[in-house]
């Protein structure tokens, strides 16, 4: 029998099934992305959440990044449309000579989101992206509860422990085959 979430229409004449269009467009996602978590936040802050920005440590780590990650030659740069994200990829964007695109998607998780809508949320964003780069290495910038929704959706072993080691700045690389994400590593800088 077939699995309804892979195929949406079946068939009793013994012909193979007919792939629904989002199982077809998730086997079709061949990418790589680099998860970036943003750099540090300026702790006192009585901006809205949405304006907090970085500290001077975290302007400081979003400089060094350039050196670090530059190297990668991303084809796209995606963003949360939060200051601090946005901030953060800043420097590398000004010297690859590339325009963050930002997501909402990619924008900080509501208070009342559970994790696995988190994942969901996430899911589909970085699915829609990797759609516009098919075998792209993008760069996505957004936040330390999105990364852990996102890896938790896919790897049952991503849970809190694992979210606790999320620093910021923080990167994973996730390759996409086949519409199958695996967590590579987290790169170190």
């Amino acid at each position: 029998t077939s699995d309804s979430r892979t195929f949406a229409a079946h068939s009793t004449s013994g012909t193979t099934p007919v792939p629904s269009q989002e199982s077809r467009i998730l086997m079709a996602l061949n990418a790589e992305i680099y998860l970036l978590r943003h750099a540090t936040v300026e702790e006192e802050s009585d901006l809205p959440n949405l304006d907090i920005p970085l500290s001077k440590v975290g302007e400081r780590q979003a400089n060094s990044l350039v050196d670090y990650l530059s190297s990668l030659n991303f084809d796209a740069i995606y963003t949360s449309p939060y200051r601090r994200a946005r901030n953060t990829v800043l420097p590398l964007c000004e010297n690859m000579g590339i325009v963050a695109k930002v997501r909402k998607g990619l924008g900080e998780s509501a208070k009342d989101e559970e994790l696995s809508e988190v994942g969901k949320r996430l899911t589909k964003v970085i699915h829609a992206i990797g759609r516009e780069h098919p075998g792209g290495r993008i760069l996505a910038c957004t936040h330390g509860g999105c990364m852990w929704g996102l890896i938790a959706s896919f790897d049952e072993s991503f849970g809190e422990k694992e979210y606790s080691k999320i620093k910021s700045p923080d990167v994973r690389r996730i390759i996409y085959t086949a519409g199958k994400p695996k967590l590579m590593d987290q790169l170190t800088f």
